[in-house]
Parts: structure tokens; C-alpha cells; sequence
């Protein structure tokens, strides 16, 4: 995964994403760090005995990830805590995502606690700062979205629907349908215990194994392909890779409306397999409490993702 700075690098430079993180949030931030370093004993190349700690580790891998012997807002030194009082609310953020703290869980919980009290609309989930656009922030639906996603143990689906975020940060409309295409897609075959499949197929099958058999009959078919579909539909008109002359420059208010609608997708099919397993699903869980849970940090990206081809053609 790459750090923060170098995901955003090209929304960063021509300033259609800006970061912006208070002096209290910095402060809370600098001492929670602290809070969580830890001193171990290792040894060199050569061979020979130290002490370090995980925060000298963060100071090295920032060192690396910049390209320096010194730490953006150090002047001449690498003090972590100096950057994350000065430095650029990106480099903040690089930190937080590079920091491995033996109790990583409780530092991510942490972090969302300061970032929610202090009013910054960015959370930290499965190891990445995220943006809590206007959309994201006012939706409970999105965070019992991603609080099902979790249940159900569907990492790649959690990946997507971050990814698909994480380009409407970046400006990038066509992107983000694509990724909630995807994150859409990824829960069906996961759903299904299927490999590769058309949009087409998998919600023809889902049909059949009885997902929608809580409709009447003379209604779920119609069900799969208008409402469906319509996911199915924009992922592969104006997301889609291999449009070639006619590739469709997506305006963000139509991405963001994809992105809404691959959150809700993903909970109503998950919520229908854990009915159907006897689970308890999402259900009552507000946004709040949703935002403020640490996720997993050990999740496969790879699981139940794929990419789009230019054939992923929706026969209705």
C-alpha cells in the first residue's frame, strides 16, 4: 500500500485535495504516538546489540518514503513528534498509516476518537486515511455498510468501496464508478462462492438460489435486472476501461452517486446472507459508533477484487 502523500500526490499538487489538521488534533496525535511507542532489542548487519523503538522505526521509514536525511518541518533533524506538530497535514497522515504499534487496533481506534472530537473529517479504516465527504459523513447506510462488510469477511468488497472513496477525493469521477462497480460485483461472487462472472449472471443467480425470494414472484425478476442492474449499468457506461473514443468524462456528482449506491447494494445483499445464515446483522449501529471501530489491519486487498474488461456487457 503506498503511503498517503504518494496515493494523493497528483490531487495533492494541483490542489483539489487539502488536508487540513488543527493544532489540538496534532497534539493529541503527537502524544498518542508517544503513548504507544514501545523499546525492543535488535541487532545490525554486523551483528551488534541495540535498543530502538517503533517511533525511531517511523522516523526511518518517513526518512525513506521522502527521500531524506531530515523530516519535513525538523529543519535539520527526524523528530516525528516535530513533524507531526509542522509538517503538512499529509505527512501527518503518512505517519499514522506507517506507524506499526504492537497494539495497532487500539492505536486506529484511538486516532478516530481524537479525529471525531476534533472535528476532522478524516478516519482511518483498514490501515488508510479516508475522506468523510458530505456524503459519507451525513450517511448511516455507508458505515452499516462497512460494518457488514466486516461481518461478513469480505475484505476485498471493503477494499473496493474505500478505493471508490478514495477517488472521489482524488477528483476522479470515472474511477470511482468503477471501484463501486467493482465493490457491487465482488460482494455477488462472494455471495455466491463463484469465480468471474458477467453483472448479468451473477444477479440471474443470486435469484436463483432464493436472495429475493422475500418479493413476489412475478416481481424478482424484474427487481434483479431494473434495480440490480442499474449498478451493473453505470460501472460498465461510465466507468468502464475500453471506451475508447467514447469514453465518458464522469461528472463527481454522478460518481458520488455510485459510490452512495455501491454502499447500499453491498449492505442490503449482505444483510440478505446474514438473514438467511441466522446472524445479526448491522441494524441499529449509527454512524458514530461505525466510524470509530479500528479495522483490521492484516486484510487481503486481493480477496473477491478484480478489474473490469471493456466486455462486461449487460444483455437487458
Amino acid at each position: 500500500m503506498a503511503a498517503f502523500s504518494k496515493r494523493h500526490r497528483q490531487a495533492l499538487a494541483n490542489g483539489s485535495l487539502q488536508v487540513s489538521v488543527d493544532g489540538t488534533a496534532r497534539g493529541r496525535i503527537s502524544r498518542l504516538l508517544a503513548r504507544h511507542n514501545e523499546s525492543y532489542r535488535t541487532s545490525d548487519d554486523t551483528g551488534w546489540n541495540y535498543e530502538t523503538d517503533t517511533l525511531e522505526d517511523l522516523s526511518s521509514e518517513l526518512c525513506d518514503l521522502y527521500g531524506t536525511d531530515d523530516l519535513p518541518g525538523n529543519g535539520q533533524g527526524r523528530d516525528v513528534c516535530v513533524l507531526i506538530e509542522k509538517a503538512p497535514g499529509e505527512c501527518v497522515f503518512d505517519a499514522i498509516e506507517l506507524f506499526q504499534p504492537p497494539r495497532k487496533s487500539d492505536f486506529f481506534a484511538g486516532i478516530n476518537q481524537i479525529l471525531s472530537d476534533e472535528e476532522v473529517p478524516w478516519r482511518i479504516l483498514d490501515g488508510e486515511m479516508v475522506l468523510l465527504d458530505e456524503a459519507f459523513a451525513r450517511s448511516e447506510l455507508a458505515a452499516r455498510a462497512d460494518l457488514s462488510i466486516r461481518q461478513a469477511g469480505f475484505s476485498g468488497v471493503s477494499a473496493d468501496l474505500r478505493r471508490a472513496r478514495n477517488h472521489l477525493a482524488d477528483g476522479d469521477g470515472r474511477g470511482a464508478v468503477h471501484r463501486a462497480g467493482s465493490a457491487v460485483e465482488s460482494v455477488m461472487m462472494a455471495l455466491l462462492e463463484a469465480d468471474r462472472a458477467k453483472a448479468a449472471k451473477l444477479i440471474q443467480n443470486l435469484n436463483r438460489d432464493g436472495y429475493f425470494d422475500g418479493l413476489p414472484k412475478q416481481l424478482r425478476e424484474r427487481f434483479s435486472k431494473q434495480v440490480l442492474g442499474a449498478m451493473a449499468w453505470m460501472r460498465n457506461e461510465l466507468g468502464g476501461h475500453g471506451q475508447g473514443e467514447s469514453q465518458v468524462d464522469v461528472p463527481l456528482p454522478y460518481a458520488q452517486l455510485a459510490t452512495d449506491l455501491a454502499a447500499a447494494f453491498c449492505y442490503f445483499l449482505i444483510e440478505l446472507k446474514l438473514a438467511r445464515d441466522g446472524e445479526q446483522g448491522a441494524d441499529g449501529v449509527g454512524l458514530e459508533q461505525a466510524a470509530d471501530v479500528a479495522l483490521p489491519s492484516n486484510t487481503n486487498s486481493s480477496d473477491f477484487s478484480f478489474t473490469a474488461n471493456a466486455d462486461d456487457d449487460i444483455p437487458f
